[in-house]
C-alpha cells in the first residue's frame, strides 16, 4: 500500500503517511486517534530503524576493514618486492642484442670475440647504484688498499668512473662461446658469462647479483655480407722468359684499375697492385713473383702473389688464385743485324747522338758485332769529330746485349749507351782502324742495313 499523495510505501496498520501526514483511506478523525498507541508505534519504528542501521553499519565496517586490510597487505608486499627487485641486478638483462654485436668479417668467414656479448660497464655501474656509487667504491679501494688496486689507483691521482670500471672488470668475468670463428648467416652461437661474485663482493656494491654465477644466451648470426672474389692476375699483361739469362720478367698493365664489389684494385708503382676498400683505405699492396726455374720442366712460367688465398676473408675479399702459369714470350740474344727496323734503329741512333753531343759529332755508320758461342752482341755507332788541333778523328758509342723476343720485337728496356776509355774517349785516325779492332774481337761484324 502506498500514500496517495507522496507515493511512499505504507504499512497495513498505518493511518497516516509518516512522510507527508496524509490520512490513509477512511482515516479516523483527530478526536478518535489513540495518540498513545501512535506514540508507541513511532517509538517501536524508530528503535527498529536504529537497530537496522547499526546492523548494516557493522556489516559495512567489517567489509571495509577487510578490504582495507587486503590493500594494506598488497601494498606491503609490493614494497617488499619492489625493494628486493630494486636492490638486485639481473645479469641476463645485460646481454647485448643481436643488432649490437660487433661481428668482424663476412658470411662464412666472420669472427666475434666472446667478451663482446655482455655489457660489463653498464652491469657494474648499475650494481654500484650509478656513477656516484662507483666513486664511493673507488674511495673504499683507496682507503683499504685492496691488493694491488689501491696502489695503482692512487698513482692516477684523479679517479674517473671508467678507471674504477677497469679495475673492477679484471678477473671478475669469464666468457665462453661455442663458436667464434668462420661464422655464417643463420649460425646459432651460445655464449656463457661466469661472474666471480667473490671477487666483486669485497667492493661492497650497493646492489646484489640476482641468480647464480653463470648466465647464457643464444644468438642467431645474420646480416653478414658476401665475400668478393678478386683476381690479381688481371693486372699482368704478359710474362717474358729470357733464355740467355734464364730470367723471367712480368709485364704489367700500368694503367690497370678495376672495381670488384666494394673493392678497387689499382696499379701501384708499376709493379704492384694496391687494394682499397669502399672507404678508400688501403687494405693491402700485392707483389708478384715469377719463377724462371719452372720453364725448363713445363715450358711455362709460374707467377705467384705474396698473399694466401684466405688472408683477407675477414676483410671481405678472397683470391681464387694465388699462382698462375703463363706461356711466356721468349727473349733470345739478337744474332742478326737484319732484325732492325728503320724506326727502331733511328730511335737508338738518336740516343747515341745525345750521348756524344759534347763532341759535336757527325754520324758515319753503324756496325753490329755478334758471337754465337758466347751468345752476345754489340751495336756500335761510329762518328767523326774535330779535336783541339782541328784534326778529324773517329769515335764511337755502343750498346751491348741487345735481345729480341719471339714476336720479332727488339727488347730495348733499360738499354745503356757506353763509351770505351777511362780518362778519355778512345779515338781512331780512320774508320778502317776502328772497324779492324772490332773484327779482331768478334766473330761476325756486319754493317747495319737500316742506316
Amino acid at each position: 500500500m502506498y500514500c496517495e499523495k507522496c507515493g511512499k510505501p505504507l504499512q497495513d496498520d498505518e493511518q497516516f503517511c509518516p512522510n507527508c501526514g496524509l490520512a490513509v483511506g477512511d482515516a479516523p478523525t483527530a478526536g478518535s486517534i489513540d495518540f498513545s498507541q501512535l506514540k508507541n508505534q513511532s517509538v517501536q519504528k524508530a528503535v527498529a530503524i536504529k537497530e537496522k542501521v547499526e546492523k548494516n553499519s557493522r556489516k559495512i565496517n567489517k567489509k571495509h576493514l577487510a578490504a582495507i586490510a587486503a590493500v594494506a597487505v598488497v601494498a606491503v608486499l609490493a614494497v617488499v618486492i619492489l625493494s628486493a627487485v630494486s636492490n638486485t641486478v639481473n645479469p641476463n638483462q645485460y646481454f647485448k642484442s643481436e643488432s649490437e654485436l660487433e661481428i668482424q668479417g663476412f658470411d662464412g668467414y666472420a669472427s666475434v670475440s666472446a667478451d663482446s656479448f655482455f655489457d660489463e660497464d653498464e652491469f657494474l655501474t648499475d650494481l654500484a647504484g650509478g656513477e656516484d656509487g662507483l666513486l664511493k667504491i673507488a674511495n673504499t679501494m683507496l682507503r683499504e688498499e685492496l691488493g694491488g688496486y689501491g696502489g695503482s689507483m692512487t698513482s692516477w691521482g684523479i679517479i674517473e668512473p671508467d678507471d674504477v670500471l677497469y679495475e673492477l672488470q679484471r678477473g671478475a668475468f669469464d666468457y665462453s662461446v661455442d663458436k667464434s670463428e668462420n661464422l655464417s648467416n643463420g649460425d646459432k652461437v651460445t655464449v656463457t658469462v661466469t661472474i666471480d661474485k667473490d671477487s666483486l663482493r669485497k667492493f661492497n656494491f650497493k646492489k646484489k647479483i640476482k641468480g647464480g654465477e653463470s648466465f647464457e644466451k643464444t644468438y642467431t648470426i645474420k646480416g653478414l655480407s658476401e665475400v668478393t672474389a678478386l683476381d690479381p692476375f688481371e693486372y699482368i699483361s704478359s710474362v717474358r722468359y729470357d733464355v740467355v739469362d734464364n730470367r723471367a720478367e712480368i709485364v704489367y698493365n700500368t694503367t690497370f684499375n678495376k672495381t670488384y664489389g666494394s673493392f678497387t684494385a689499382t696499379a701501384y708503382e708499376d709493379d704492384r697492385l694496391q687494394i682499397k676498400d669502399g672507404t678508400g683505405s688501403v687494405v693491402t699492396t700485392i707483389r708478384f713473383y715469377a719463377d724462371a726455374g719452372s720453364y725448363n720442366a713445363t715450358k711455362k712460367i709460374s707467377v705467384r702473389i705474396d698473399e694466401s688465398a684466405d688472408a683477407y676473408l675477414a676483410r671481405g675479399f678472397s683470391f681464387p688464385l694465388v699462382s698462375k702459369e703463363y706461356d711466356p714470350v721468349l727473349i733470345d740474344y739478337m744474332s742478326s743485324q737484319n732484325a732492325f727496323g728503320v724506326a727502331e734503329f733511328n730511335a737508338l741512333k738518336l740516343k747515341a747522338n745525345e750521348k756524344l753531343n759534347e763532341y759535336s759529332p757527325v754520324y758515319q755508320k753503324a756496325i753490329f758485332c755478334t758471337d754465337a758461342d758466347t751468345r752476345s752482341n754489340k751495336l756500335v755507332f761510329i762518328y767523326t769529330y774535330k779535336n783541339d788541333d782541328d784534326e778529324t778523328k773517329y769515335i764511337y758509342t755502343y750498346i751491348e746485349g741487345l735481345k729480341i723476343d719471339s714476336t720479332g720485337k727488339i727488347v730495348t728496356d733499360n738499354v745503356e749507351l757506353r763509351t770505351d776509355g777511362w780518362w778519355s774517349m778512345s779515338t781512331y785516325d780512320s774508320m778502317d782502324a776502328l772497324i779492324a779492332e772490332f773484327q779482331s774481337n768478334w766473330s761476325t761484324v756486319k754493317a747495319i742495313s737500316a742506316n
